[in-house]
């Protein structure tokens, strides 16, 4: 923009108040000069041939760019944006000012009035500049893609290898098992507790009788240097496939993140990174996945998941880089094979207290807790049941037995047992192994069973039970909220929590609702006694609003008050109970003035059904008209619960 030329052409004035556009020219730079109330405002400058623009401040002497219509609309570029009727709000001047514009911007779309014809201009110029910034920028992100090595020849066979495991597929015809491996039949008489050594290739098989393929779903990493400024860890969607004599893997490369060498840093929204991340622009099952090309947008929803590291080229590809730290242990779990989210190790650093408690499950061979520990390291911390700060095992661990640390190793357990064993260790309580299998498939947890009146024994037997006799469509843990929901209510109720009978009864589901009853029952007439104070002050209100209503209400008492063993009809005497009533019970009997002022005009009266044996508990509230007729009636939240059972009494 040739700035100096505009600065040396005056503005041409205005004529007249309001928002008022001007248009001159200066050589081949067209001005628009923004007028509020005589004011200029801002001068908009626009190149007649190439279509370059920018605006100048002439308050703050500045120069910036902004859109023509974000400058129409008070400088807010949203307004602008979906206006539609900025054109009409400004005038133009001089009265050719339209074809000053014509002969000077062409070509013109004319479409939505002269503001909108130049936005469009800025959008062609802008487009032209953003696909060759963007050209330039995918040329630069396609030399880098193809600086990346190819995999090692042996990738496959190593994730394989890292896998650790082979199958045996039932032959019904010859009662043989034949090897994933080497697709050789071995007798069954050999197996034992499910494993088989195959007698051809000497591989272990773990046995499958009733299925003929094994499909598991895993993650793979592989390390590389890709030239002196940065290496890349390459992040790998897996399928291993099992099938007699197959044994198949296919990869599908989710991410690439490259560690930044020799201290180097990028920024990334304000702040400093020392990687760049690239996602697979393809879908987890596209059929260009394992070609596909890399960017930074993951539009494709690719994730990082746990894995097996390739042995080979981790000390190159993290040396001199912030994952430095991280060499030797890496190193390790890839030669053991070991499971885990690299990622999210090394976004945590390779920290003292960290880098040693993955040792010590490393070299314990803890390896599903090694993994589902490397999973829970995010945000650059720890949040699992382990103890990163102990100074050794038992520390870390947080277990002062060891054989309870061993037997995590010998089932090869995960933070769930290892919640449980931290358990044992406090309580000094023993737990079965059929006991344990049972709380991780019900996701029990000691907090879940804090506190329960019964030994773990006690609460899986009566939980059991329970869900057999009682809630036959509830989960085990929905079970055990239904017992922790019951025992709370006792409680409340002042119940003897050391009797058996009453902490663990029989029909968990009756009393459970006998007790909520009961809690609900209390809690009416804790809210009447609550509110008397309030009906003693709506008491004088309404005999003056009705005052006939309570003296209606008296005049049939004699008539309509009865009971029998089991119900009882009663007649309030003063409307504030009918209030109080249809606030225990939560309906609209007493929230409003039209039932008063049906008993005012005799038109309905409003009783209250009582239990003979409970007269004071709300229970149900009917509305009668003075023939007998019952209009409705409702108990708790207007519904119309047990209402059969007492129809013959209401008849």
């Amino acid at each position: 923009m040739k700035r100096k030329i505009v600065l040396l052409t005056p503005p041409v004035p205005a004529t007249k108040k309001g928002k008022v556009i001007t248009v001159q020219q200066a050589e081949d730079i067209m001005i628009l000069n923004f007028f509020l109330n005589k004011k200029l405002d801002t001068r908009y400058c626009i190149n007649t041939k190439t279509h370059e623009y920018e605006a100048y401040d002439p308050a703050a002497d500045k120069w910036y760019i902004e859109k023509i219509k974000s400058i129409a609309a008070g400088h807010n570029r949203w307004e602008g944006y979906y206006s539609s009727a900025l054109d009409k709000e400004w005038a133009w001047e001089p009265k050719n000012a339209a074809e000053m514009i014509e002969e000077l911007l062409k070509p013109l779309t004319r479409y939505g009035g002269r503001l909108e014809d130049i936005d469009n201009l800025e959008y062609n110029y802008t487009y032209e500049k953003r696909m060759t910034k963007e050209e330039r920028r995918q040329e630069r992100l396609e030399e880098l893609m193809r600086s990346v090595p190819v995999e090692p020849e042996d990738f496959e066979e190593k994730i394989l290898a890292a896998a650790g495991i082979h199958y045996g597929f039932y032959e019904r015809k010859s009662k043989t098992y034949s090897c994933s491996f080497c697709g050789a039949s071995t007798s069954q008489d050999e197996r034992v507790k499910g494993i088989l050594c195959c007698q051809n290739c000497g591989k272990m098989l773990t046995l499958k009788k009733r299925v003929k393929k094994v499909t598991h779903r895993t993650g793979a990493v592989l390390m590389q240097v890709v030239n002196e400024n940065r290496s890349v860890c390459r992040y790998y969607d897996v399928e291993i496939t099992w099938a007699p004599g197959e044994e198949n893997v296919e990869t599908s490369e989710a991410v690439r993140v490259m560690p930044l060498k020799n201290g180097r840093t990028i920024k990334v929204r304000g702040h400093s990174r020392d990687c760049e991340i690239y996602y697979s622009q393809s879908m987890r099952n596209s059929i260009c996945g394992k070609y596909a090309n890399f960017d930074k947008g993951n539009w494709a929803n690719r994730r990082i998941s746990s894995g097996y590291l390739y042995p080979g080229g981790i000390k190159e590809a993290l040396k001199d880089t912030a994952y430095e730290g991280w060499t030797r242990i890496f190193e390790q779990m890839a030669a053991a094979g070991a499971r885990a989210n690299y990622n999210n190790l090394m976004w945590m650093g390779a920290r003292a207290s960290i880098t040693r408690m993955m040792e010590y499950m490393l070299k314990g061979r803890y390896w599903r807790l090694l993994e589902e520990s490397s999973i829970h390291i995010q945000f650059n911390s720890y949040y699992g049941p382990l103890l990163p700060a102990g100074e050794d095992i038992r520390e870390v661990f947080g277990i002062q037995d060891m054989q309870k640390i061993h037997r995590i190793r010998e089932q090869n357990g995960g933070e769930f047992m290892l919640v449980w064993m931290q358990w044992s260790d406090v309580t000094g309580k023993k737990l079965s192994e059929e006991t344990l299998s049972w709380l991780e498939c019900n996701k029990i947890t000691p907090q879940d069973i804090s506190g329960l009146p019964a030994s773990i024994e006690q609460i899986k037997n009566y939980l059991i039970r329970q869900q057999a006799e009682s809630y036959p469509q509830l989960k085990i843990k929905r079970v055990l909220d239904q017992w922790k929901d019951y025992l709370s209510g006792c409680k409340r109720m002042n119940r003897d929590m050391e009797d058996a009978m009453i902490s663990r009864p029989r029909e968990l589901k009756r009393r459970h609702d006998e007790i909520m009853e009961e809690i609900r029952k209390q809690q009416m007439i804790e809210d009447i006694r609550r509110n008397r104070e309030l009906a003693e002050k709506k008491e004088k209100e309404l005999q003056e609003k009705f005052p006939e209503a309570e003296k209606n209400l008296q005049e049939v008492k004699g008539i309509y008050e009865y009971q029998n063993e089991t119900y009882r009809v009663i007649v309030p005497k003063k409307l504030t109970e009918i209030m109080l009533e249809g606030q225990a019970l939560h309906h609209c009997a007493g929230a409003t003035d039209r039932y008063y002022d049906r008993i005012q005009n005799r038109e309905t009266y409003i009783f209250f059904l009582r239990r003979t044996e409970d007269p004071d508990t709300p229970y149900y509230t009917l509305e009668v008209e003075p023939g007998g007729t019952i209009r409705q009636h409702r108990t708790y939240l207007d519904e119309e619960i047990g209402i059969e059972k007492i129809r013959g009494f209401l008849r």
